[in-house]
């Protein structure tokens, strides 16, 4: 049997007795080395804390006050809270127990051995960001970043692109009033803000540029003519995300290495925010590649990453470029544990579907940038309240509300959530007993 040793610090356990990782570089003393050392890692998960008792509070909450104040044991992970009542109210906090610390950004380890580095303390309950009846008439979050440079401490590096939030912000200021049917479609969008900024820079990098074949030209018009929405049946979908990674290996892969920039990709919200700051400067040094002995531009690396997208396209879906559906390609699968056994996978698993969108949407279908194109994150649930009705709201969990294979409800709600359809979830306890649901009650063991 083995056994694990965890090795323990004041600041938490040391978590590279378990876990592989590279050679860090910092500067101590003005002076850089690289060294091996153990590595240390602090959490707010191990601080003491009281979701349980939150939550309880958040669902007995009558207003505002009381909702704040249910948000305050709330601190891990971290929620965007967003509130709304039935007089017209709405608001939102950001839950969580975030550290100070003394003004530093933690974006790589820090020398354990110097007690400058060590948490001051929390940001206040008081000092999270938080809004009640904005100026705007609406609360949105999508995990973007929600605080400017003038907020006072330090947050986060890792949110994610602003695109689906851009989205959201063109779509409720669309019109005045927002119906439940205009929030359903929203759900479903798949419109790309950050396609619609980074496609021009295509197009441009072709001006002037005599053409190689007739299956470019006709690939940039299809591109010249999309609306940005990444539909499963769309083509100038495929040409796009396929052209991004592309981008993302001719830019980064020469200077990283392979295992560098299979690691930086994991967290696909850095490449994304990354190449769309880098697309400005049309002589910035990632573009030139470090193997060539030419000294490659922005557009440079821009046509090669449109050509080898074309490439692959023609590889992966055949010659008619016509028939490169982004459905073909993104597919989403519901994927159980026992389902990576041989042979259980018919039983345990729901799907391949064709799927539209992307980590840009707000119907988001993030994929892999590494081992594109399986669509890994979607809507686990979707859900629309109309408070001026109590008595019921639309629904709809992803694949079924039963986790038992073959129940009938384990995949039923797979056709509504892939077509942007709900069901209504009915809060009234009258109608729900003249219903003849089924009802499923829990007993403690020893109790009949």
């Amino acid at each position: 049997r083995d056994t694990v040793t965890i090795r323990e610090t004041h600041r938490g356990p040391i978590v590279s007795d378990i876990h592989s990782f590279p050679y860090f570089e910092y500067e101590v003393h003005k002076t850089d080395y690289e060294k091996h050392f153990p590595l240390s890692l602090r959490w707010t998960g191990y601080e003491m804390s009281d979701e349980i008792s939150s939550i309880f509070a958040l669902n007995r909450a009558r207003n505002w006050n009381e909702f704040r104040e249910g948000l305050r044991e709330l601190t891990v992970p971290g929620q965007n809270a967003l509130y709304a009542d039935d007089q017209g109210n709405i608001g939102y906090w950001l839950a969580a127990r975030v550290p100070i610390r003394k003004g530093l950004k933690p974006i790589l380890p820090i020398p354990g051995e110097r007690k400058e580095y060590d948490w001051v303390g929390f940001i206040p309950f008081e000092r999270l960001p938080h809004a009640l009846n904005p100026r705007v008439q609406y609360v949105a979050a999508a995990n973007n970043q929600i605080v400017d440079d003038t907020y006072p401490y330090y947050l986060s590096d890792l949110w994610e692109p602003p695109s689906r939030f851009i989205r959201i912000k063109e779509l409720l200021e669309q019109r005045e009033k927002i119906s439940v049917e205009d929030f359903q479609l929203m759900q479903s969008d798949v419109v790309s803000p950050h396609a619609r900024e980074l496609v021009p820079f295509i197009l441009r990098a072709y001006e002037g540029v005599s053409l190689p074949d007739g299956e470019t030209r006709i690939a940039l018009t299809y591109l010249r003519n999309w609306d940005f929405a990444l539909g499963k049946e769309d083509v100038a979908s495929s040409l796009f995300n396929v052209f991004f990674v592309k981008l993302c290996q001719n830019t980064f892969r020469d200077e990283m290495g392979d295992e560098l920039f299979n690691n930086y990709l994991l967290l696909a919200n850095v490449s994304y925010r990354v190449i769309s700051a880098l697309l400005q400067d049309n002589s910035s040094l990632w573009f030139d590649d470090v193997q060539t002995l030419e000294t490659e531009t922005r557009d440079d690396i821009i046509r090669k990453s449109f050509l080898e997208a074309i490439d692959e396209l023609r590889g992966r879906l055949g010659g008619e470029l016509k028939t490169w559906q982004w459905g073909k390609l993104h597919q989403m699968t519901f994927e159980h544990l026992f389902g990576r056994i041989p042979g259980m996978s018919r039983i345990f698993n729901v799907g391949p579907y064709q799927t539209g969108g992307a980590s840009t949407t707000i119907n988001s279908g993030e994929f892999n940038l590494t081992r594109p194109y399986k669509q890994l994150v979607g809507a686990s649930m979707r859900q629309i309240v109309d408070l001026s009705d109590s008595t019921s709201f639309l629904i709809v969990i992803a694949p079924g509300q039963s986790g038992q294979p073959l129940h009938k409800h384990y995949d039923d709600q797979a056709p509504l959530w892939l077509n942007g359809a709900y069901h209504r979830l009915v809060m009234d306890r009258l109608e729900i007993e003249r219903s003849g649901w089924d009802l499923l009650t829990l007993h403690p063991p020893g109790k009949d």
